[in-house]
């Protein structure tokens, strides 16, 4: 690992941000977010390029420089440059700087073909940390409407603890989205998986509101179609365990479809092992 360029001494008391970056426009695009959390939150910045073989170095360090100009003076910054395979290397930095989010942008995720060869797809299967998939600029500078769809799986039951630091940085109105379910053992699945959610909500004191949606169409589409209704401005999508791999992690064909037309919506993917503990009623 390269040495560290490392602004704020104070950086190693407050939590992180991970903003991985190849010097894309939609890089760009999650550095602007990472700094809207950062900011609200006092956390510090931590930017990670990963260079290629034969990568120009001073080339890298220019465009590095040029990637963070814009990042406030104030806000903790540090720059790593870490040589090695794209996805395991960024889970691996985000838990040596502990974390709180990795911040990605991509361009690939909202191309149906695209979305084979995406690393950004890759990157979660990898880690324990929140990402959020950022593919376009941010259409309103906020994070106050979180859409959070509640699933029926036993296994999703208690993806919670990511809320905590997004409350810290922003006070959100959370937008909880259950599907239509008429089958008495996902229903009650469903509402168990809703206690454990509202139970953390009304601890933290945070705002929420339920939709249920009509069940006219696929799920994942009138998730999308609630997102535009209300301006959303995040959308979270939660993994499943791999069957073939029990360290990893995979999304169903219609969390894929929600992560390729959510357009200038990001998207919070989060995995069931970073929930801490059972959120109780």
């Amino acid at each position: 690992m390269a040495d560290p360029h490392l602004r704020n001494a104070q950086r190693g008391k407050l939590p992180t941000i991970l903003v991985p970056t190849e010097f894309t426009p939609e890089c760009d695009y999650a550095l602007e977010l990472a700094v809207l959390l950062a900011e609200r939150s006092s956390a510090s910045l931590t930017v990670l390029h990963i260079p290629e073989p034969g990568e120009d170095t001073a080339g890298a360090q220019q465009q590095l420089a040029h990637f963070t100009h814009e990042v406030p003076n104030d806000l903790p910054l540090r720059v790593l440059t870490v040589p090695g395979e794209v996805a395991e290397t960024i889970a691996r930095v985000a838990v040596d700087e502990s974390a709180e989010f990795i911040v990605l942008g991509s361009e690939q995720v909202g191309d149906p073909e695209g979305q084979k060869q995406s690393e950004t797809l890759r990157i979660f299967r990898y880690g324990t940390v929140p990402f959020i998939v950022v593919q376009r600029p941010l259409p309103r500078k906020k994070l106050e409407d979180i859409v959070l769809p509640i699933d029926y799986t036993d296994a999703k039951g208690g993806d919670t603890s990511w809320i905590p630091a997004l409350c810290r940085s922003y006070a959100p109105m959370f937008h909880l989205v259950l599907p239509s379910v008429n089958e008495p053992e996902l229903l009650e699945r469903l509402e168990l998986n809703l206690e454990r959610t509202l139970g953390l909500l009304e601890r933290l004191g945070a705002r929420w509101v339920r939709y249920d949606v009509p069940g006219r169409d696929e799920f994942s589409i009138e998730v999308l179609g609630y997102c535009q209704e209300v301006e959303a401005d995040m959308v979270v999508v939660s993994s499943t365990p791999d069957p073939r791999r029990p360290d990893r992690y995979m999304l169903e064909p219609h969390e894929r479809h929600l992560i390729q037309e959510a357009g200038d919506v990001p998207v919070l993917i989060v995995n069931p092992s970073q929930t801490a503990q059972p959120c109780e009623s």
